[in-house]
């Protein structure tokens, strides 16, 4: 009813465990046939899934949606918490019977399918594998800088840089100052650096992320490298060309994983796509109201507007990519799913597994068999000597 008063337990982000009495019923839902009503409870991000309870004990709905937690302050210029007064109401929650439709009853799962053999080591060279960063090579010396390197980069511009070999210089490092770097920073093994104080000599190799956010730029880094006869730090190369893998055949497995790694009580593994499974969509470039994880390239959603403003359970491999491509979107890759990129983004799919786009590989034929070659032809014996003639 409205004005009821609420209980919520859950697990946001960041948070062991949050109880919120405070919340209250806004909008009993009558508008859109009960499917669900909406209330003041003070969530956060990654609540979703949370039990919401009456007054005496009972649970009476699921959240499932909320408001944005943070908004750009223009006059300011940063982020601040998005203060709504207690009658506006911005947290959807769905009715507990319907979400007690949503629970299939379980068909024996097929046998797992192994997973495929891991492909052999391809040769590495240093690439911009996303975003606006530069890479220049004169020679045998080569440099990546951040974007529009020397002048100050960009606001809300990131790249992912890979294969950067480990005999390395950083020859400028200018980024935005902030204690625990949460602003602009570049990524090392784990490590954010901001500030004037960059990775040391050597340190920024394998994969190294930038990442800057809306506000404050400065001059950026430079980080250059030598190689011997200008080639690229790789894996020595086979004598022979792998050839190409096969094509997958349509309808081969598809990866489906946890939503957020060690939350689910089934193993990540290969579904056929005729399975059904839950949905959560990643997007490679910013779409608002979209949520972008630490470390991660990419935005994830569950049930945003340009999903229909609804989660989407119980859906085969075909109906799951289609929903992500009418947002404008993709599935999230295996790589996307098991490094928590799109972990608390709705609908209480971190304890579900989750379809990914990634296709099992399938096993190239043997190669056809060669020729052997005949054997040389055996010297012929010559025919055993007559035995001599016995002595008279």
């Amino acid at each position: 009813t409205f004005g009821q008063k609420l209980l919520m337990i859950g697990f946001p982000d960041g948070l062991p465990a949050k109880v919120e009495d405070g919340g209250a019923v806004t909008d009993t839902g009558s508008s859109n046939g009960y499917e669900f009503f909406t209330a003041s409870t003070d969530a956060f991000g990654g609540n979703s899934g949370s039990g919401v309870f009456d007054e005496q004990g009972t649970m009476i709905g699921v959240l499932v949606r909320g408001v944005t937690d943070y908004v750009f302050d223009s006059e300011r210029g940063c982020r601040v918490v998005n203060e709504l007064p207690n009658s506006a109401g911005g947290e959807g929650i769905t009715y507990v019977d319907r979400v007690a439709q949503f629970q299939p009853s379980q068909p024996a799962q097929p046998p797992a399918l192994p997973p495929p053999p891991l492909p052999p080591l391809a040769p590495c060279s240093v690439s911009v594998d996303s975003g606006p960063c530069s890479l220049t090579k004169n020679g045998t010396h080569s440099c990546v800088t951040s974007p529009g390197f020397p002048g100050d980069y960009p606001n809300d511009k990131g790249c992912t840089i890979t294969c950067l070999p480990a005999a390395n210089t950083v020859e400028a490092f200018d980024v935005e100052e902030e204690t625990s770097c949460q602003y602009d920073y570049l990524e090392v093994n784990g490590v954010k650096y901001c500030g004037t104080s960059g990775p040391p000599n050597g340190e920024p190799a394998g994969a190294v992320q930038w990442v800057s956010d809306f506000s404050v730029t400065a001059k950026g880094w430079k980080i250059c490298w030598e190689l011997e006869n200008g080639s690229s730090p790789s894996a020595p190369p086979s004598s022979m060309p792998s050839p190409p893998p096969p094509a997958p055949p349509a309808g081969s497995p598809r990866y489906v994983a946890c939503g957020r790694t060690g939350r689910c009580d089934e193993s990540d593994r290969w579904a056929a796509p005729s399975e059904k499974h839950e949905v959560r969509c990643c997007s490679d470039s910013r779409i608002d109201g979209w949520k972008k994880k630490d470390g991660c390239s990419v935005w994830s959603e569950s049930d945003d507007d340009e999903m229909g403003g609804k989660c989407h359970h119980n859906k085969n491999f075909a109906q799951a990519s289609t929903i992500c491509e009418d947002a404008g979107a993709r599935l999230c890759t295996r790589a996307e799913l098991q490094g928590n990129c799109a972990r608390g983004s709705g609908c209480g799919h971190d304890r579900d597994l989750i379809w990914s786009g990634t296709e099992s590989e399938a096993a190239a034929p043997p190669p056809p068999p060669s020729a052997s070659p005949s054997p040389p032809p055996s010297a012929s014996l010559p025919p055993p000597s007559a035995s001599p003639a016995p002595p008279p």
